[in-house]
């Protein structure tokens, strides 16, 4: 084994499970519509899992959350602005914290293998989550500039490729 590719969000980093979805269905709630909150987490997360399948056009994981908010404005009959309100909630990712055993273990798997970042997110939002908790990797590498989604094989191929490794 020559190198090592972590998830980022859920593995090195903390989130909130169905931060995003609640939020968005805080909003519609608060419109006095009611939702049913079961139905509601699932569409949420089948639209995600779906697009990024399915989408022969690649999209940046912003791009696909403004759409997949302003799909359930427009379902619920919501006036908000879809952008504005994933802008907020696109900042508030920017400060996740890592989990407390992430930089030592990273810092000794560094010594022994080449040591990567493969993350279905933006550029900006895991750069500033590893600056702001002091993560370095040899490289981060993100479904932005892949152009493409994970679980796709082709995700972790580039990576191999890019740096002379065999699966």
């Amino acid at each position: 084994m020559k190198a090592i590719i972590f998830d980022a969000f859920g593995t090195l980093f903390d989130v909130e499970q169905g931060g995003s979805s609640k939020a968005i269905m805080a909003n519609i709630i608060a419109h006095k519509i009611p939702v049913d909150k079961n139905e509601f987490i699932k569409e949420w997360k089948a639209f995600y899992k779906t697009y990024t399948a399915q989408n022969c056009k690649f999209m940046t994981e912003r791009e696909i959350f403004i759409l997949r908010i302003q799909m359930f404005y427009d379902k619920y009959g919501v006036k908000r602005n879809a952008q504005s309100d994933a802008e907020y909630l696109i900042k508030k990712a920017f400060m996740r914290k890592a989990f407390p055993e992430t930089k030592t273990v990273i810092e000794k798997l560094m010594r022994y293998f080449k040591v990567f970042i493969g993350s279905n997110t933006d550029n900006d939002v895991l750069e500033a989550v590893m600056k702001n908790n002091g993560i370095s990797v040899h490289k981060a590498y993100t479904s932005e500039d892949l152009k493409c989604y994970k679980p796709s094989p082709d995700f972790y191929y580039r990576i191999l490729k890019e740096n002379n490794l065999n699966p």
